[in-house]
């Protein structure tokens, strides 16, 4: 009799471990973005037939590249390609452009409007 309590102790712990870890892997997901990125990360396809604007979580973004040690972009859903690179959103007329290439004098200058009050490419989102 003793040992059948122990076995269902022991069962009963396990299942408790197994349920404690979920919800942290949960939390974790749920609790993704910061206040750097409130929205998400935002990305632009560079493709020209495509342009995609894309916006993945902290998580997504985080996930994809621990799978995929190899890339340095994201695989764009509308195209399938994997040209994509990290945007800014251009406060005036609200358009995403790569980052890499807006940069003018060390200043961010959205190339659709010419705003130079656009995010520094260094914390923008």
């Amino acid at each position: 009799m003793r040992t059948r309590q122990i076995i269902l102790l022991c069962i009963a712990l396990a299942a408790l471990t197994v349920a404690g870890l979920l919800t942290v892997s949960n939390a974790r997901r749920t609790g993704a973005e910061t206040e750097d990125y409130p929205d998400g990360i935002p990305w632009l396809c560079t493709n020209p037939d495509c342009g995609a604007e894309i916006v993945v979580t902290l998580d997504e973004m985080s996930d994809f590249f621990l799978e995929n040690p190899d890339r340095n972009s994201l695989r764009c859903p509308k195209c399938g390609q994997y040209d994509t690179a990290r945007a800014a959103r251009c406060p005036d007329c609200k358009r995403l452009y790569p980052r890499q290439l807006a940069r003018q004098a060390g200043r961010s200058v959205c190339p659709s409007c010419r705003n130079s009050n656009a995010p520094s490419p260094e914390g923008s989102q």
